[in-house]
This record gives structure tokens, C-alpha cells and sequence, in this order.
């Protein structure tokens, strides 16, 4: 129980700070949620990401990837599969010099009320 709460900690702060990490050696828990994150970044432009389309791209069900996502990022995977776009988002905000619609576009939210409800 320590040990995932260490490795939730680890995780949570890392998201906080958006900092990359420099280890040469990797925990199967960080090489699942770089593989996480490099899979919703693959898919951004897709509308319909879905969680089952993520599990099914980690090879894992649903009812298996949703407790390891849980546990190592302290949020759902929907809400995680979301704090990861939003991260995207707000980077290519501040880096490219897009207007929002343009990135919206980009990144396929729904809609563009929905996009700008949750970029505030």
C-alpha cells in the first residue's frame, strides 16, 4: 500500500509540473503511463478516443487497464485520457501562437462550446 501511494505521488506531481522525466531505467508502472500518454497524443486528432479504444491499444480490457490507470495517476481513465489533451492543448496554446478555434479544430473536441467551457 505505501508503495502505490509513493508511486501515486510520483505520478500526480509529475502531471502537476508537465516536467519529462531523464531515467534511463524504467518502472513497468512509468513505461505504462509514458505508453498511456503517448497513445491519447497519437490518437489527439480522433473525436471518438474512446476508453475500450484505449485498453484495446495497451492490449489490456477495460476492467484491467482502468484500476492501473487509477492507481497510478489517482484519476480515472476518462479523466485522464482528458487532463492529457488538455495538457496538449495548453501547450500548443502557449508554443505555436494558434488561435483557440484553430486548436479546437485540431484537436477535435465536440463541440466548440464544450472546448472553450473546459480550456478557461
Amino acid at each position: 500500500m505505501a508503495f502505490r501511494q509513493k508511486l501515486q505521488n510520483k505520478y500526480w506531481r509529475s502531471l502537476i509540473s508537465s516536467q519529462s522525466k531523464s531515467d534511463d531505467l524504467k518502472t513497468k508502472e512509468e513505461a505504462y503511463i509514458e505508453k498511456v500518454e503517448q497513445i491519447i497524443l497519437e490518437y489527439l486528432e480522433e473525436l471518438d478516443l474512446s476508453i475500450y479504444d484505449l485498453a484495446h491499444k495497451l492490449h489490456l480490457s477495460r476492467p484491467q487497464m482502468h484500476p492501473k490507470t487509477n492507481a497510478l495517476s489517482r484519476m480515472s481513465a476518462a479523466i485522464y485520457l482528458h487532463h492529457i489533451r488538455l495538457q496538449k492543448v495548453k501547450k500548443m496554446h502557449v508554443s505555436s501562437g494558434l488561435i483557440i478555434s484553430e486548436i479546437d479544430y485540431q484537436t477535435r473536441f465536440k463541440s466548440p462550446a464544450y472546448f472553450s467551457h473546459v480550456f478557461k
